[in-house]
């Protein structure tokens, strides 16, 4: 019990991110299903940086920086190419960002409303889930 009291906090941010691991990452390979327009365009800014082309700025779709591009190049080196290893960095970058909220609302606000904050991004704002489970 005196563990429990001990990483309450802890603990209560784990079993968030776990939601938040849950809901990105649930059925990946098949929701949403196929590419967005944007996604193929990602898609093809990755087949850019595998011909050579390095830049920290990509100007297809208006211009976009390029982090996203390059860690999809890099899912696609261990899993090889597909959608779903597009989807897979997306995933885990949304996983990041519940993380993200809760450590800016801790230190704007207070721990329950990190909680809040980290509690609500973990299970919206999402596509894939779309169709239910």
């Amino acid at each position: 019990m005196y563990l429990i009291k001990k990483y309450k906090s802890n603990l209560i941010i784990f079993i968030i991110i776990l939601a938040a691991i849950f809901f990105r990452f649930y059925r990946l390979s098949s929701y949403p299903a196929g590419l967005f327009p944007d996604e193929a365009a990602n898609g093809l800014d990755v087949q850019s940086i595998f011909q050579g082309i390095h830049s920290p700025f990509f100007e297809r779709g208006n211009g976009r920086e390029a982090l996203f591009f390059y860690l999809i190049a890099l899912s696609f080196k261990f899993f090889g190419q597909g959608v779903w290893q597009i989807h897979l960095v997306s995933a885990a970058m949304g996983v990041l960002a519940v993380l993200g909220i809760y450590l800016i609302s801790k230190h704007w606000f207070n721990q329950k409303i990190a909680y809040l904050g980290a509690f609500m991004a973990s299970v919206s704002g999402h596509s894939y889930v779309q169709g239910g489970f």
